[in-house]
């Protein structure tokens, strides 16, 4: 959501951190412990780089940066509002799956108060929250709450423009089944 170096703590040093799938952005989004390396990066927002592309539409954007989502979404903030795509986002369960810990209370609340923040700038801006459940079930959701589990397969989320709800249930019927989980 902003210019300016960042910096990125990875596990491992060396070429293989150059690929870690759990890098994050966010300071306190893990134990302390659970990084070994850091390496400083550029960011540049998102509205920045479409702006660039010069894009004439865009359906679909998928986030998936390791507790980063606010910032991204807050980043894309005017292509959101002019393209209402949809956005495929993951919010991980208060778990770590790399090392089958349980999060402390502690980082468990930071990532709340930001799922929320994330939650609230989404419906903000017209859209509607559906869980992804493994491969057969999606459900809308109320609220998003993550779970102490290990598993993965129920971590990632899509926000659907509130226009474009009916037809997108009507696409996904008989491939998935759509449920209302209001919680």
């Amino acid at each position: 959501n902003q210019f300016g170096i960042a910096k990125l703590e990875v596990r491992g040093s060396g070429h293989g951190s150059l690929s870690d799938p759990s890098a994050s952005l966010v300071d306190g989004f893990r134990p302390d412990n659970f990084y070994t390396y850091s390496k400083f990066v550029y960011a540049v927002p998102g509205d920045e780089v479409i702006l660039n592309l010069n894009l004439p539409s865009i359906s679909m954007i998928k986030i998936d940066v390791e507790g980063a989502e606010l910032e991204v979404v807050e980043g894309l903030s005017l292509c959101i509002e002019r393209h209402r795509p949809f956005i495929l986002f993951e919010v991980l369960h208060h778990y770590l799956a790399i090392t089958r810990e349980e999060l402390n209370e502690e980082i468990m609340s930071f990532r709340e108060e930001r799922i929320a923040k994330l939650e609230g700038t989404i419906r903000s801006k017209g859209y509607n929250i559906y869980q992804i459940c493994g491969e057969k079930e999606i459900q809308k959701v109320k609220t998003i709450k993550p779970k102490r589990v290990a598993d993965l397969s129920s971590a990632d989320y899509l926000a659907v423009p509130q226009n474009e709800e009916a037809a997108f249930v009507k696409a996904i019927e008989g491939r998935r089944c759509v449920t209302n989980a209001f919680r």
